[in-house]
């Protein structure tokens, strides 16, 4: 793609001589916008974790560059949308991009083109993933004691690079879904909306019961197992399935992932898990019997096989300002699914976040 030199300058100590330049050849390519996106790329020390441990997070700023040539129909397009105080164009708008769980975003650099045309997009790696520092020995293994561990970075970050009295729109991934769900429902004078795709409000636990995930890793945690990988962990190196029906898009992701091993985790912690699973339920108590503070868009894939597509519903159900749309036959990656997946998916997003929605 047309960045990734300076990924180099962003990474931790332990991912300082990975080569950075990923094969996105065969990702979608949305029509860019009239003017490539410049990036900028930062670390920041992450907010502590309840034990009080913190780790350097990686990320970039994405900004709409206003140097690039323009054609003669996006020339008078700008003219025309200049006189129209209200366009995205004249209206500074932020984004926040977050992914999903053992993601980088290096992964959707074929799509954050597309959100710059809409504004100022932030994005980075959450802590024990991607590009982002490692709170154990095991760089591999994705560990948090905290939940809201996540809520606080992203908030952080946030405050760190966007105007105080700024507000923000939320695009997210899978287990960010619930991050940013929090965070709006925190902060919602900050946070203006939430358009998120396959959000991680309950996850698939195979055959361990639900209601008995919280007990059985509660009880792993007081024999000292927290930080050791989950139970089915680590998985064989085989082929995912049922992630997109896009092959050439799943051979650019694990290209990504041989290129730099680090980015593709062994499996969460037992405390991972226990966090996760008590964020979903206080989660869904809440907003049961609140009513959700900000605008939600809820993007379902209705053949996703990783998340639980019942309990969205159950926390959209009675939520004045939550729409929930599906994409009939898409697997859980929809921004890197075949293109009549990921289209009827990033049109919702964009009408949502234009408020061009129904």
């Amino acid at each position: 793609f047309f960045l990734h030199q300076f990924f180099a300058q962003t990474l931790p100590y332990h991912l300082q001589s990975v080569n950075m330049t990923p094969d996105t050849t065969h990702l979608h390519k949305v029509k860019p916008p009239s003017r490539l996106p410049t990036a900028e790329p930062f670390t920041i020390c992450s907010t502590p974790d309840i034990d009080g441990s913190t780790v350097l997070l990686s990320g970039a700023i994405f900004r709409r560059t206003s140097g690039a040539e323009v054609s003669e129909s996006d020339e008078a397009e700008e003219k025309k949308e200049s006189r129209n105080p209200s366009s995205p164009r004249n209206v500074k708008k932020y984004i926040l991009f977050m992914t999903g769980w053992n993601e980088t975003y290096l992964k959707y650099l074929h799509f954050l083109p597309h959100l710059t045309s809409l504004g100022t997009v932030l994005t980075f790696d959450h802590r024990s993933q991607g590009l982002s520092g490692r709170p154990l020995p095991e760089l591999n293994a994705s560990h948090v004691l905290s939940f809201d561990s996540y809520v606080s970075d992203a908030h952080k970050i946030c405050n760190a690079f966007v105007p105080s009295g700024a507000t923000i729109d939320i695009v997210c991934m899978s287990m960010s879904g619930l991050i940013s769900l929090k965070l709006a429902g925190l902060h919602p004078s900050r946070y203006s909306s939430v358009a998120t795709i396959a959000p991680m409000i309950k996850f698939r636990t195979g055959p361990l019961p639900w209601a008995a995930v919280g007990g059985v890793v509660s009880l792993l945690k007081l024999l000292g197992l927290g930080s050791s990988l989950a139970m089915g962990y680590p998985k064989p190196l085989t082929r995912p399935t049922k992630t997109t029906h896009s092959s050439p898009n799943l051979d650019s992701w694990l290209s990504l992932q041989r290129l730099h091993p680090l980015v593709r985790l062994l499996g969460p912690t037992n405390s991972w898990v226990s966090s996760c699973w008590f964020a979903c339920e206080s989660f869904l108590r809440r907003y049961s019997a609140s009513p959700y503070p900000v605008r939600a868009l809820v993007v379902l894939a209705t053949d996703d096989v990783f998340v639980h597509h019942a309990a969205a519903r159950d926390f959209a159900e009675g939520q004045g300002k939550v729409k929930v749309v599906e994409v009939e036959g898409g697997y859980h990656e929809l921004l890197i699914e075949e293109e009549e997946y990921y289209g009827k998916a990033v049109g919702e997003i964009t009408r949502f976040l234009k408020g061009e929605e129904g």
